[in-house]
């Protein structure tokens, strides 16, 4: 296609960017602010639930003190100065036995990481695939452009044809005025390309992240092939298993299935265990005469508590955390019939795309034979202008149509990856 050598010339010497679809997926995942924002929450989301895991590890506390003391008293014949010095040690360890607020902590952190990260799975997805549809929009666009452009060049040809048929006497006025309106209407249809190509390209452009005012080409790394595509009941049993749709629901689903443990843990006991060691004494610990002659103690403590009554707060918050994750099972399976019948729905478009990419690539010969045929017999005189511009009109109607169903075919392909979490099927 010369458009497109034309395109790459044109890159070369100025500098503008050229990008295939691997390089616009990591150009959108990497300036998508939502998805960078999820990012971070994902990061605090992980630490979060790690350093709820450290209220199951005992809490072990040292303490040290230093204290002088001096006191003057009166006495006959003056005062009796008295002065102390004292320094103490102590070490607190303390551990929680049974608490089940601390399990139930730890078990909706866990969860709600995992809501998070299947959030950004699924945001990732999005953005991958909206560059996907916006690069393919683009290609589409100046392919479109490029049978457009054919289209004027033809009909500039025919019109300098008939006109001398015209003033040999071998064209009606008529032809003449048809040639000349076909000439009108195809570069009107070249200027609605050349826009569509601009909006395609504005739409990539805000898809990546990057300003209006830059330019890019996109570039085609290899041909469209019709791809195999698996069974619906195999890929539905694939996104069952990867869909962050559907992970993200079942997440949100143990998400409220902890919030329920959580209530009945309310009416369980705490258990703890305490214990400490200290010293003191007039000097330093470890000179061995003092700690022979110092203070020591020690202590050794079992906790246990249990709630009674809670002005039926427990009770409510029960009855609440039921009625959640009764909803959170039916929008499970609201999520589950949803991405069956989406599946379904992409599996047509597929089937469909495929059979027009089929049916306009055998239109797509017959036009062109047909246009060859009536371009030869117009050349010889024997036929007239308006079949030729018929025949033209149908071969670019049938390269537009299989233009269209080849990149919806594509597009097709990339949102059933998409739907069920896997780029490559």
């Amino acid at each position: 296609m010369w458009f497109a050598a034309a395109l790459l010339v044109v890159t070369n010497l100025v500098g503008i960017q050229s990008l295939s679809r691997e390089e616009c997926v990591e150009i959108a995942l990497e300036h998508n602010l939502v998805l960078n924002r999820l990012k971070e929450e994902v990061r605090a989301a992980r630490a979060e639930y790690r350093s709820s895991w450290s209220n199951f590890l005992p809490s072990v506390t040292l303490s040290a003190g230093y204290s002088r003391y001096r006191s003057e008293n009166p006495w006959p014949g003056g005062y009796y100065t008295y002065e102390d010095t004292s320094y103490s040690a102590r070490v607190y360890v303390t551990q929680t036995l049974f608490d089940s607020d601390r399990f139930t902590l730890a078990g909706r952190l866990g969860a709600q990481r995992e809501v998070l990260e299947m959030e950004y799975e699924r945001e990732k997805l999005s953005v991958s695939f909206n560059a996907k549809r916006d690069y393919y929009a683009l290609l589409k666009a100046e392919k479109l452009y490029e049978v457009s452009q054919t289209r004027m060049r033809e009909s500039e040809t025919n019109l300098e044809k008939t006109e001398q048929l015209y003033a040999l006497g071998s064209a009606s006025r008529a032809g003449l005025l048809k040639a000349k309106v076909n000439l009108l209407e195809s570069r009107l249809e070249l200027t609605k390309a050349e826009k569509n190509v601009e909006i395609a390209k504005s739409g990539l452009l805000i898809t990546l992240g990057m300003a209006l005012s830059e330019d890019i080409v996109v570039k085609e790394d290899s041909t469209i092939d019709l791809e195999e595509v698996p069974s619906f009941e195999s890929v539905l049993e694939l996104a069952h298993l990867r869909s962050p749709e559907l992970r993200r629901a079942e997440a949100s689903l143990r998400l409220t299935k902890t919030d329920l443990y959580a209530s009945y843990g309310s009416y369980l006991p705490k258990l703890s265990l305490s214990a400490s060691y200290g010293y003191e004494g007039s000097r330093l610990i470890p000179i061995t005469e003092s700690w022979d002659t110092g203070r020591k103690d020690w202590r050794l403590g079992f906790d246990i508590s249990l709630p009674i009554f809670t002005g039926f707060q427990r009770i409510l918050a029960t009855n609440k955390a039921k009625a959640e994750f009764r909803s959170a099972e039916y929008y499970l399976k609201i999520v589950e019939r949803n991405l069956a019948l989406e599946l379904k729905n992409c599996y047509l478009d597929i089937g469909e795309s495929r059979e027009r990419l089929r049916l306009a690539e055998e239109t797509l010969e017959f036009a062109e034979e047909s246009y060859e045929a009536a371009k030869e017999r117009y050349d010889l005189g024997a036929a007239p202008i308006l079949e030729l511009i018929d025949a033209e009109l149908s071969l670019v109607k049938a390269e537009s149509a299989r233009i269209e169903a080849l990149y919806d075919y594509r597009l097709g392909i990339e949102r059933l990856e998409t739907i069920v979490g896997r780029e490559d099927l």
